[in-house]
């Protein structure tokens, strides 16, 4: 079993080296197989997970994801994370708008065994806001 060094800012930017290269496939080495990943339980377990980290890749296919900060207590890690890319696919029912959107997402997680089965971020209600305000 992974001890508390799991818990690191290597371990961590290695989980979002795995999202910004697109392996997919890689997710599950991070990311509990009964990972709730919601307030209102629509991600539930390690397939949703994935699925909407490509519902974000899919839609903004540069889309890259970089650490600002990075607080761990116990299990639980807080997440300072910025975000870039171009809306190129349909995202929330938006349509693509060929708009480059930069965002600050603040996410925490919860940490078992060394992988999240907790998570809860403001991601997509941020891409929607940028993608809904005025500008280029």
């Amino acid at each position: 079993m992974p001890g508390r060094e799991s818990l690191s800012q290597q371990w961590y930017m290695s989980y979002l080296a795995a999202c910004n290269d697109r392996r997919f496939e890689d997710l599950a080495r991070y990311v509990h197989p009964e990972v709730d990943g919601s307030l209102e339980g629509s991600v539930r377990g390690v397939g949703d997970y994935v699925a909407g980290v490509r519902r974000i890749t899919d839609a903004f296919p540069d889309y890259r994801w970089t650490m600002e900060r990075l607080v761990i207590e116990g299990e639980w890690i807080a997440a300072l994370v910025h975000g870039a890319g171009t809306h190129q696919g349909e995202f929330l029912g938006i349509a693509p708008t060929g708009r480059t959107v930069m965002v600050q997402e603040m996410v925490f997680y919860r940490v078992v065994d060394g992988k999240l089965i907790v998570c809860r971020g403001d991601l997509d209600v941020k891409l929607r806001d940028a993608l809904a305000s005025p500008g280029t």
